[in-house]
């Protein structure tokens, strides 16, 4: 992993992204590793390739391709001519490998099943290419198309621009569509997946300011319902595999805030809860990065809580704030814990109130707040204050975070903290659960409709089975001789 400062300067020449990315240079943003196969780009026979494969590929293409390969990205993209002629080309090649005419039988073992974590060395690769062409192929395809993608965003070559070479006369090349066809069909191949929604989610960035500023006479907006509804489709899976696919695309696209309003639409605050969740309650684990970018992503999204109902009903619902509350105390790294802070920093101050439905209260600041106390933050936060910090952002949430808690908690009864625990599901024996409060507050138990709903299934007991022990049974024995 290593800093991309080309990451930033793209987002902070956008003037219509929201939050403040002046704090962007101090997070590490993901290079994509490399594919397995790399060793044996340079040995691929594009004459033969081409007859086995039936690729149909002039003599002045299969050049082209070997030069793409022996000579540095910045040479190959000289011009804005060289750079979409070379782009066009693997394109092409990615259509062909990709067309069932091709297709091989699957009784042996293709490049498509090995991990990005497998090492591979040469003699292996080479056997590979000898098995399966076309799948190393594809490899060096997509290996070609995100160096493109890169070279061209971060302005390597200063002769070739993203609008010129992405986008002829106003329109997207149709070339690209072939990308979005590979992740319609899918497949097990993981480094194509990822490269492909890597390259589909850049230029689709681009594309967006292109249209903002009139440089583009096509909407971009049905394509990327589209790209978001296949990536919230891979969320959807509880497993890491999912996620190193579509989270590097995601870090692109979500400082948009086109991108984080569909994705928001298509339940993406729930899937990026939900991964978060799983890291602690399930054996499917994420990674350190992944947990950094689940939550850098859920702290982008934080910024829409002000202008959006929906997204702070969404951040309410799907209780976002306790997942924060235990990977701000819990993480080991430094970047995770300021990611998680930040965004319950923004929750916890954002002032505009929306009235979620007829039924229900209006979610504000202080909701988020009352959560925050339910779930311990403020224990957390004083053990966190203890801690040296490199990073003065943290510094800095820690202590507004802890002001606007201190003056909250110093507001709520006994009783107000007792049901934030409850409700937040961090309810922990303490010195508040005596039978003189009980017996003080039993009335209060009833609920202002007298219906009993901290006590219900749906609350305290609901608590008590899903913790499958007894460690709650002393916050409530004393309410039952009060009864």
């Amino acid at each position: 992993f290593s800093m991309q400062p080309m990451f930033e300067n793209i987002l902070l020449r956008d003037t219509l992204l929201n939050p403040p990315y002046s704090k962007l240079h101090a997070m590490n943003y993901r290079v994509l590793s490399p594919s397995p196969m790399q060793d044996v780009f340079s040995e691929i026979r594009w004459s033969d390739i081409s007859s086995q494969e039936r690729l149909g590929l002039t003599s002045l293409e299969q050049t082209l391709l070997t030069s793409g390969e022996a000579n540095p990205i910045e040479y190959t993209l000289s011009n804005n001519d060289d750079a979409v002629d070379f782009i066009r080309l693997l394109l092409k090649v990615l259509d062909q490998v990709m067309a069932p005419i091709i297709r091989r039988s699957n009784s042996f073992k293709r490049v498509s099943t090995i991990s990005l974590e497998e090492s591979v060395d040469r003699q292996s690769a080479l056997e590979w290419l000898e098995r399966d062409a076309s799948g190393v192929v594809k490899h060096f395809v997509i290996s070609k198309l995100c160096e493109c993608v890169d070279c061209i965003r971060g302005g390597s070559v200063h002769s070739v621009t993203v609008s010129c070479t992405f986008f002829r006369n106003g329109f997207l090349l149709e070339g690209w569509l072939t990308l979005m066809q590979l992740l319609d069909k899918g497949g097990s191949d993981v480094y194509t997946l990822r490269g492909a929604a890597y390259c589909m989610a850049s230029i689709l960035l681009e594309g967006l300011r292109l249209e903002r500023s009139k440089d583009l006479f096509q909407s971009l907006v049905p394509m990327v319902k589209t790209f978001i509804a296949w990536t919230t489709s891979q969320l959807q899976s509880s497993g890491s595999k999912s996620l190193g696919i579509v989270l590097p695309a995601l870090m692109i696209l979500i400082p948009d805030a086109q991108v984080r309003r569909v994705f928001d639409e298509s339940g993406g605050i729930g899937y990026l809860t939900r991964h978060l969740r799983y890291d602690h309650l399930s054996d499917t684990r994420a990674s350190v990065q992944q947990l950094y970018e689940l939550s850098f992503c859920l702290w982008l999204m934080s910024y829409d809580v002000e202008t959006s109902e929906r997204v702070r009903s969404h951040f309410h619902r799907h209780g976002t704030v306790g997942v924060l509350c235990d990977l701000a105390a819990s993480s080991p790294r430094e970047k995770v814990v300021r990611c998680a802070l930040s965004t319950l920093r923004n929750l916890a101050t954002c002032k505009a109130a929306f009235q979620v439905s007829s039924r229900d209260s209006a979610i504000e600041g202080s909701n988020y707040l009352i959560e925050m106390v339910g779930c311990g933050l403020m224990k957390s936060l004083a053990s966190l204050r203890n801690r040296q910090w490199a990073d003065p952002d943290i510094v800095e949430d820690l202590d507004a975070l802890y002001s606007v808690l201190h003056e909250a908690h110093r507001d709520l009864t006994r009783f107000d903290v007792y049901k934030s625990e409850l409700e937040a599901g961090h309810l922990k024996w303490g010195l508040v659960h005596t039978e003189k409060f009980f017996k003080e507050n039993a009335r209060l138990m009833e609920g202002p409709d007298g219906d009993f709903a901290l006590v219900r299934v749906s609350t305290l007991v609901r608590l008590l089975l899903r913790s499958g022990s007894t460690r709650f049974a002393p916050a409530i024995m004393p309410y039952q001789s009060a009864l």
